[in-house]
């Protein structure tokens, strides 16, 4: 009456008095009704486990929707729970609480549950150095597979971090010593980047590939022999990688342009702007007739790309240096040659696009 407003105000909180007093009576609708008052908090503050409390005295006399809310009740409860359960062992994990991690595997927390960074208790462990629950969590049957959102795996996090043992339980527990980080580094390669002498020993003793490149072509020699890692590279040179040698340039068949070109290049050992561009893209953009010219005639790479993508015929369309843009073209150049980006170096014409440009050299039209 009270809960429905009929021929009265409707009043929960009466509703709730009355419907107690005839359930502890044993009527069940009225402990169908207080489990459903418990339940949603009305008249009386929500309380999950009374409301199956009432629930299961209803269903016991045969109220079906008592029994209906009973097995729905109780496994939200039991979700909820799991969910709340997995969160503390992440928490736990990363704080290195080895006592907590135990007693919640032993209430059923999910090991290879993830928090909001995709992270799981294994690699918050990890991640925070601590042994000991990094050993008991993959004792217990961890994934050494998941990784963050970004890729990262446990086994990246603990040789970026110089962490040894960890580095050793993973792999002992069957970490994948090649998996590749979001960037396509493998273990290894990043050890030897960071001139960790130790992993690097460690990984190379469990069969890793010392040939493997990231996606920047960088092999885990490269990067050691260019951050001047010594210990590491000789490393590499017994697990039978040889150290990159200088190119030696034969000024004595250098074209005169060449040498002038390059000079101003590098200013007190500073990278300058062109820095890691073929030098025919230099000349390129730079407008250099008699030095593309040479180039070309000592078999420059036409189709050479620098660090943005780009060949030498887009430098030079970018400028609108038309007469290059010719003799490339001419020399084999390929227009059709996507950046990195996938878009195609621009088609120098007037402010009008034609198949001509201004000056009347016919270009390719593109494909698309």
């Amino acid at each position: 009456m009270y809960r429905a407003g009929k021929g009265v105000k409707k009043d929960f909180s009466k509703a709730f008095l009355w419907f107690g007093k005839a359930a502890e009576q044993g009527f069940t609708k009225a402990q169908y009704n207080l489990g459903n008052l418990y339940e949603y908090g009305w008249g009386v503050t929500a309380d999950r486990e009374q409301a199956l409390h009432w629930y299961q005295a209803a269903a016991e006399q045969g109220h079906r929707q008592a029994k209906r809310k009973v097995e729905q009740l109780a496994a939200s409860m039991a979700a909820k729970n799991g969910e709340g359960i997995s969160e503390s062992m992440i928490d736990a994990s990363a704080s290195g609480d080895l006592g907590r991690v135990r007693e919640l595997l032993r209430q059923g927390a999910d090991i290879d549950a993830t928090d909001s960074d995709q992270r799981t208790a294994l690699y918050s462990a990890v991640l925070n150095g601590h042994t000991q629950t990094v050993a008991e969590l993959l004792k217990t049957g961890a994934d050494v597979s998941i990784g963050d959102r970004l890729g990262n795996t446990p086994l990246h996090t603990a040789v970026r971090l110089d962490r040894f043992e960890e580095t050793r339980l993973l792999l002992n527990a069957g970490a994948d010593i090649e998996q590749r980080d979001p960037v396509g580094n493998t273990a290894l390669i990043l050890a030897a980047g960071k001139g960790l002498t130790a992993i690097t020993a460690l990984l190379i003793k469990r069969g890793a590939n010392p040939r493997a490149d990231n996606k920047k072509g960088q092999s885990a020699m490269q990067l050691a022999w260019q951050r001047k890692h010594h210990k590491v590279v000789i490393q590499l040179e017994q697990a039978g990688i040889e150290r990159p040698t200088p190119t030696k340039q034969r000024v004595s068949k250098r074209a005169p342009q060449l040498s002038a070109f390059s000079d101003g290049l590098v200013v007190a050992g500073e990278e300058q702007p062109f820095a890691g561009w073929p030098t025919l893209n230099i000349a390129a953009w730079r407008g250099s007739d008699s030095l593309v010219d040479a180039l070309l005639k000592q078999g420059a790479d036409i189709n050479a790309r620098d660090p943005e993508g780009l060949t030498a015929l887009a430098r030079a369309a970018w400028q609108g240096q038309i007469k290059i843009v010719q003799r490339l073209l001419n020399a084999g150049a390929n227009p059709e040659i996507a950046t990195e980006r996938g878009s195609h170096p621009p088609i120098p014409c007037s402010k009008k696009r034609t198949d001509q440009d201004s000056t009347g050299v016919a270009l390719p039209r593109r494909k698309g």
